[in-house]
């Protein structure tokens, strides 16, 4: 059975353009039902499409991916497996020669911060979306 996953793309843009055309058909009729039903979603859909668009990377990187989610199972957390899952999506990134790796966190989850640090990642950047104060962490991987 399923106990974890983890999503990563190398340009949220790109996925977004990607779902926006491409796929829009599939998408439209539940997110306009959703929309009619929450109209202040709209706000947050908006922020959304901004979001590639709400960070820089600086430095020499040109093009990092982005960690877009980690799950694991509730009862099975707490056992490495996340642990085990970051090493394998970093793995697979340098395997792609992809230089780095970015996730953005709530400043106000701590534990997430933790664990990424403890990880690897790098504070990077603060910066506001959904009126929410996030942090961009930046893990630099070395291609072989």
């Amino acid at each position: 059975s399923l106990i974890g996953f983890v999503s990563a793309t190398t340009s949220v843009g790109a996925l977004f353009a990607e779902l926006g055309t491409r796929r829009l058909g599939a998408f439209l009729p539940p997110l306009a039902r959703r929309f009619v039903r929450h109209p202040a979603l709209i706000g947050r859909a908006a922020q959304t499409a901004v979001y590639p668009l709400m960070h820089r990377t600086s430095g020499n990187v040109a093009s990092p991916a982005e960690l877009l989610s980690i799950m694991v199972e509730p009862a099975a957390r707490s056992h490495g497996i996340g642990a085990l899952l970051v090493a394998a999506l970093k793995d697979e990134w340098r395997r792609r020669g992809i230089a780095a790796l970015e996730v953005t966190v709530d400043a106000a989850n701590d534990g997430a911060q933790r664990f990424y640090v403890q990880h690897g990642f790098g504070y990077a950047d603060t910066f506001i979306l959904y009126g929410r104060s996030m942090r961009l962490y930046r893990a630099e991987l070395t291609i072989s």
